[in-house]
């Protein structure tokens, strides 16, 4: 619907006073399953939708940033794979390691340094990630007349949406892999 939208050049509104009803899953299985079925409907729209996507994200290049607010850890996940750890890491220790050779205070830094260097910069890279969109979400909320809950945010950004994400990524490799693996039975 969204890329139909798009090429007829049809938009849309927010509206506050629209109420739609749903059921929500009634457990975690349940969930799963209509995330797994969600994903396996995203992979089908890029499959099938991949040309006119790219039209439309050149079109409209800020289109792409609505997945930062649905996958949040995406950044985090994007920067470990994208930046290797090791030489970065290996000059810090080395450099530790010869200075320590003046001083042996820095020989606990040094002993430091290759043993947790690597959970310590994840630890950072978590919390100013976490910082920023805790920062972006409550400006939106206040925006919008919602109340931010800090905590429900934390589940969110921490449970929620790595696991969603990790669903996402897995049925978009399913499909492209090997399709014959899902069983489609809800697209007509």
């Amino acid at each position: 619907m969204g890329i139909r939208s798009f090429k007829e050049g049809i938009r849309f509104k927010y509206l506050e006073d629209i109420a739609v009803q749903t059921r929500i899953p009634s457990s975690w299985r349940m969930w799963f399953k209509q995330r797994k079925r969600w994903g396996v409907g995203t992979a089908l729209f890029l499959k099938e939708y991949s040309r006119d996507l790219v039209r439309i994200v050149r079109k409209y290049p800020r289109v792409p940033l609505s997945i930062l607010f649905i996958f949040p850890s995406l950044p985090l996940l994007l920067i470990d794979l994208l930046i290797p750890d090791e030489l970065p890491m290996k000059i810090v220790y080395i450099s530790l390691l010869l200075l320590s050779t003046w001083t042996s205070l820095l020989l606990p830094a040094a002993a430091f340094t290759s043993t947790t260097m690597f959970l310590l910069k994840n630890l950072f890279l978590t919390v100013c990630n976490i910082g920023v969109y805790s920062s972006i979400f409550y400006v939106i909320a206040r925006k919008l007349g919602y109340v931010f809950n800090p905590l429900e945010f934390a589940f969110f950004y921490l449970v929620y949406s790595p696991l969603w994400l990790l669903i996402m990524i897995t049925s978009i490799a399913r499909v492209f892999i090997n399709p014959e693996w899902i069983n489609v039975d809800w697209k007509i």
